[in-house]
């Protein structure tokens, strides 16, 4: 089931309108009705909205009850974008109440993984899975080829660069899960 399709539920379990939601996240009625239709990938922030005003933790939406949380099946990933990027996050792991989630990211050439390189607890592990890649790390970078990984504290602010040619795919690996 899409996350789409599981805020609707949830919205009309809780007898809700799209107009109440909007109003209070501050969202318009078209772009909630767009994600719940499956034609918008919402931003992290702007689920976050959604679910604060419908008293769900997020990682709710991304329980897939089909197949008791083990498959995640390719054309079934849950993608959530940042606003004013380019940039998608194709969600592998099928539980975010768990204890890490995996999240593959592709970057077009030059593009980064998140606008502004921020810090968050917990760890996390990156493989490259094509191209070329630089991990800025704190005030260090790294570059990272195809097959590379790198592991570090998440606290440090971290963002991921493409410096290759064409797109660059990472694999993260992060605990405790963060979206």
């Amino acid at each position: 089931m899409s996350v789409g399709t599981k805020l609707r539920e949830i919205r009309l379990a809780k007898n809700m309108s799209i107009a109440e939601i909007a109003e209070k996240s501050q969202l318009s009625q078209s772009f909630i009705s767009q994600v719940e239709r499956g034609l918008n990938n919402p931003s992290i922030s702007s689920l976050k909205s959604i679910c604060d005003v419908l008293e769900v933790p997020m990682f709710q939406l991304f329980i897939d009850d089909e197949n008791d949380g083990m498959i995640v099946r390719k054309n079934s990933r849950t993608k959530i974008s940042y606003p004013d990027t380019n940039v998608v996050y194709e969600l592998l792991s099928p539980n975010l109440s768990k204890s890490f989630e995996v999240v593959q990211i592709n970057l077009d050439q030059g593009e980064e993984s998140v606008p502004r390189p921020f810090g968050h607890k917990g760890e996390e592990c990156v493989l490259v899975l094509k191209g070329k890649v630089e991990a800025q790390l704190g005030s260090k970078n790294h570059t990272l080829n195809k097959g590379d990984t790198i592991y570090y504290d998440s606290l440090l602010p971290h963002t991921f660069v493409n410096t290759g040619k064409g797109t660059a795919e990472i694999l993260v690996i992060i605990s405790p899960p963060t979206l």
